[in-house]
């Protein structure tokens, strides 16, 4: 008698509500209940042609296979079109079984399968994005589901795929709930609903760039898939932690090979010409870069000429520079990388990074200025090499920390000039710190 009553609410409620209002209308039930309700109708077919689309998709087969036919066989092809669209590959092949094996449902049925494998086939996405690596292992479930409807969506998937689907879980606008584990499916009581067993999933635009998307699942540790989704947060796929151990591989790859100025083109077993073509053009920018230094060092042939043991000195001074300005840039292009440096984190890490600049300029600086007053028994000397190794490391510490961060708000990739310009900087401040003040008090 109460399932009674209720079915009848439900019919009046479908009956009295226009179709525009009627996914909110019936939103207190669950779509089992609609279902019952419409099969316990004389005019099943009637109502159901009532619902909007997107609803009919949600409950067609939880009607018999009679009922099934009668509601499809009173449907136009508009009807029938928009049905589809809400239905996946596998319910569709389903829904063609259950249909008159003649005749223009079927028809329609099939060009709608058509299209949809069209457009997925001539859907295109950018390269080194989300959407590039995604795959369509997946079967999607509404949240207000019971575990007997996902049994059923997945036992379809299985009948014309290989692979185990990823469960994901949308709310009743098509917007990415959460994921279902296949664990949580065996253990939970059959009569729960998916909500309450649902959990959390990290999710990406289809259009992310594929570094930005191995820094997100680095901040979801334990999910072993990503969530492709469009516009308007609904799935449009998954990409699972294999892909994305792939994309690091070649992304970390590419980094070196750009940090050290070669070509991520660039084989190993490759002819003597090719490595040339791909390496002699950064070779040519340090080239570049260290004429300039020469130019700074020639300001000062006086000095050098009066104090020819300065020459012994030099090289520690720019050598000490630019190992302190890779350590930092390594740092600096791997927290770019992983998202651990976020965009207003700039000046607190270019603080960090000048202040252990100095620390580590006063610790290699005492000890080469030892060695010196050791050498050439001249205390002046080890207190030139002592303020111009902690000058040059605090440069290469700061700039180290500025130029590619800049060169990330330029929207250019940090790993392949840093090197060069950073180099660059300690060389030449390195000389004119170190001459400059030679000049003044030796």
């Amino acid at each position: 008698m109460e399932h009674n009553l209720l079915h009848a609410h439900i019919i009046r409620c479908i009956q009295k509500t226009s179709t525009s209002n009627l996914t909110d209308a019936l939103k207190e039930w669950d779509f089992h209940e609609v279902a019952c309700a419409l099969s316990s109708s004389k005019n099943c077919a009637l109502l159901f042609k009532k619902l909007p689309s997107e609803l009919q998709s949600e409950i067609i087969f939880l009607l018999s296979t009679t009922e099934i036919r009668e509601v499809i066989t009173h449907m136009s092809e508009p009807e029938i079109g928009a049905l589809a669209y809400f239905l996946d590959e596998t319910e569709i092949e389903r829904l063609k079984q259950i249909v008159p094996t003649k005749g223009i449902i079927k028809s329609q049925l099939e060009r709608i399968q058509e299209q949809k494998e069209d457009i997925k086939e001539f859907l295109q996405f950018a390269p080194e994005t989300a959407g590039s690596l995604m795959h369509d292992s997946y079967v999607l479930v509404k949240e207000n589901f019971a575990l007997s409807d996902v049994a059923d969506r997945v036992d379809s998937y299985l009948k014309t795929h290989d692979t185990v689907p990823v469960i994901i879980v949308t709310d009743t606008k098509e917007h990415v709930v959460g994921r279902l584990h296949f664990a949580r499916l065996i253990v939970s009581d059959p009569k729960s609903e998916i909500r309450d067993i649902v959990s959390a999933v990290a999710i990406a635009s289809s259009n992310m760039d594929q570094e930005d998307l191995v820094a997100l699942i680095s901040q979801h540790r334990r999910d072993d898939i990503v969530v492709a989704v469009d516009e308007n947060n609904r799935p449009m796929g998954v990409i699972h932690a294999t892909d994305l151990l792939k994309v690091m591989e070649q992304e970390a790859t590419e980094d070196l090979y750009q940090f050290a100025g070669v070509s991520h083109e660039e084989k190993a077993v490759e002819p003597i010409r090719s490595a040339v073509k791909y390496r002699y053009k950064w070779l040519l920018v340090n080239l570049a870069t260290a004429f300039l230094a020469a130019w700074v060092v020639t300001l000062f042939e006086d000095t050098l000429s009066r104090l020819v043991v300065l020459a012994a000195y030099m090289p520690i001074v720019a050598g000490m520079g630019g190992n302190s300005g890779t350590q930092t840039l390594a740092v600096i292009i791997r927290g770019i990388a992983t998202g651990e440096i976020e965009k207003n984190q700039g000046i607190k890490v270019a603080v960090k990074e000048v202040g252990a600049g100095i620390i580590n300029g006063l610790i290699v600086g005492v000890v080469v200025s030892g060695v010196a007053i050791l050498w050439q028994e001249d205390p002046m000397l080890g207190l030139v090499l002592v303020i111009a190794m902690v000058v040059n490391m605090l440069a290469a510490g700061l700039f180290g920390t500025i130029i590619p961060l800049t060169l990330r708000r330029l929207h250019m990739d940090p790993a392949v000039s840093s090197a060069v310009f950073l180099t660059t900087v300690t060389d030449v401040l390195g000389f004119f710190v170190f001459l400059g003040l030679a000049s003044l008090l030796l």
